[in-house]
């Protein structure tokens, strides 16, 4: 089985040296990939520079999706995509990477998220000297300055260096007066967060999630809003996201302190009543 796997393995990397040699097919196919995963319509205006072998790279530019049913209507573009890893790596699924990069991203309110997502830069940031490498999200949502850090590892004697996600690493948030951070820990057969904050104003959130990563979603959370113990499920049915927070018999001053924070967070995502994409409820 292993021979056979091998043996494939080094006919796809010849025929993949022949196939770099022209770049229109290669852009057409890449296009293809991103209607099928975005269920929109994609058009990539440049394949500045292709290789497939030893190592997969690719530097575009003019990345638009239209809405499959208006072709008038854009849902998202971005100005400029690199992305650099190993060619053995992108056979088997291996997630670590020279380099990844979009620069001038964006997404139309209702596509990713209710409001307008407008990211300068998406990748991974690794300055000469800084110690810990990390994935960054840099712009703005909802007309709020953005900022999302998530932790990453540097390969020990990979020259270049590669560039992957640790089994726990750490993650923080920017949104406005939202600030947030937690510990996120990969396991066998379940995904977490342990540590958990979220704070806006004098409001403070501390909280630990199970299964992030189970389908259909049902995350558990658990944890205090300015002190009032609470519990909660994150669900999804249909396109609709809930959370229920059930306070631990919590005096009705302090019911209405959850919901003010609920409130201002829900503020900070550009929620109204009348959305539906996440809907949050304080049972009392």
């Amino acid at each position: 089985m292993l021979l056979t796997v091998l043996i494939m393995g080094a006919i796809c990397y010849g025929i993949l040296a022949i196939a770099e040699r022209s770049k229109d097919p290669i852009r057409l196919g890449l296009q293809d990939y991103l209607t099928q995963i975005t269920g929109g319509r994609a058009e990539i205006t440049n394949l500045f520079e292709v290789q497939l072998v030893p190592d997969t790279l690719f530097k575009m530019g003019g990345i638009v999706i239209w809405d499959k049913d208006d072709p008038k209507k854009t849902l998202g573009k971005v100005e400029t995509a690199y992305v650099a890893l190993p060619f053995w790596h992108l056979l088997f699924g291996i997630s670590q990477y020279y380099g990844f990069e979009l620069k001038g991203f964006e997404a139309a309110s209702g596509t990713l998220a209710p409001k307008k997502l407008a990211l300068d830069f998406v990748g991974i940031s690794a300055p000469e000297g800084q110690t810990s490498p990390a994935f960054l999200l840099e712009g703005r949502y909802n007309d709020l300055p953005l900022l999302v850090t998530v932790e990453m590892i540097r390969k020990k004697g990979s020259n270049p260096p590669l560039f992957s996600f640790a089994k726990t690493f750490s993650a923080t948030l920017k949104l406005g007066g939202l600030e947030g951070s937690g510990i996120l820990l990969r396991e066998f057969s379940n995904v977490r967060m342990e540590r958990g904050r979220l704070s806006r104003g004098e409001h403070t959130a501390e909280f630990t999630l199970e299964g992030i990563d189970k389908t259909p979603m049902d995350i558990k959370v658990k944890g205090t809003i300015d002190g009032i113990n609470f519990n909660a499920d994150l669900t999804k049915s249909g396109e609709a996201v809930r959370l229920d927070i059930t306070p631990a018999g919590s005096a009705p001053e302090g019911i209405a302190r959850i919901k003010d924070f609920i409130k201002k967070v829900e503020s900070d995502l550009g929620l109204s009543e009348k959305d539906s994409e996440l809907v949050i409820t304080v049972k009392e």
